[in-house]
């Protein structure tokens, strides 16, 4: 067997000559790379104080679900399951872990698509809970109905924009009417709840002049510009 003809010096000169001419790798243009946006002023400010708010704000824990055969597990995504639980204590403005393990359960009842709870609309349930702040047990639970109650309105008010027949519109335009009053007697009762115990005190000062009269009661004026003094008030 002939050994494989070597490459004459000519040829490899050649060879070596085409890799030197070999071009370089272009840097990417820098008119073709997107410029960065630079906020305007009234967008940094806006952002400047959400920012702020949220260095401010209590920390929180998603939540996870965890499936293992037929097996569904609720858990928060934390190092620590008791610290996580304890946020989500602390955002009902609770104290009781197992009042607000009974919430979670419960919000995860109609974050289900059929028996399968779907994880990232039960974190936005839990969102909407947080975002109204309750303060304590009872506002905790009255929230809870007030997002079961949105989660049903949204619900009517897609059936409703999806209506073919005169029938399914009827019966849509009724559900959805009924869930927007029950929202506005739930935000109304949060809000008289969140109002008890506050008392208007209002302070009257009365200045009297030497020689004067300090005067109690109702003071009409009647005709011809009298002054008549009805009975006084307690």
């Amino acid at each position: 067997m002939k050994d494989a003809a070597l490459p004459t010096a000519r040829q490899a000169g050649r060879s070596t000559r085409q890799l030197r001419k070999a071009p370089a790798a272009r840097p990417p243009d820098a008119s073709s790379l997107p410029e960065r946006y630079i906020p305007t002023p009234a967008e940094g400010k806006v952002i400047g104080s959400l920012l702020k708010k949220a260095k401010e704000a209590a920390p929180l824990a998603s939540a996870r679900v965890d499936k293992k055969a037929e097996c569904t597990r609720l858990a928060w995504d934390h190092p620590s399951q008791e610290i996580g639980a304890a946020l989500w204590a602390n955002a009902l403005g609770c104290t009781d872990f197992r009042f607000a393990a009974t919430i979670l359960k419960q919000l995860a009842g109609f974050s289900t698509a059929g028996t399968d709870v779907r994880e990232a609309e039960l974190n936005d349930v839990l969102s909407l809970v947080r975002g109204l702040a309750p303060r304590d047990p009872t506002e905790a639970l009255l929230v809870t109905q007030m997002v079961a109650i949105h989660a049903a309105t949204m619900v009517a008010s897609r059936r409703l924009t999806q209506a073919q027949t005169v029938e399914q519109t009827e019966s849509a335009s009724s559900a959805l009417a009924k869930l927007a009053r029950t929202f506005t007697l739930q935000t109304a009762a949060l809000k008289n709840y969140r109002l008890k115990g506050e008392q208007t005190i209002r302070v009257q000062y009365v200045n009297v002049h030497e020689g004067g009269q300090a005067i109690v009661g109702n003071v009409q004026h009647a005709p011809g510009g009298h002054a008549k003094i009805g009975e006084p008030t307690p």
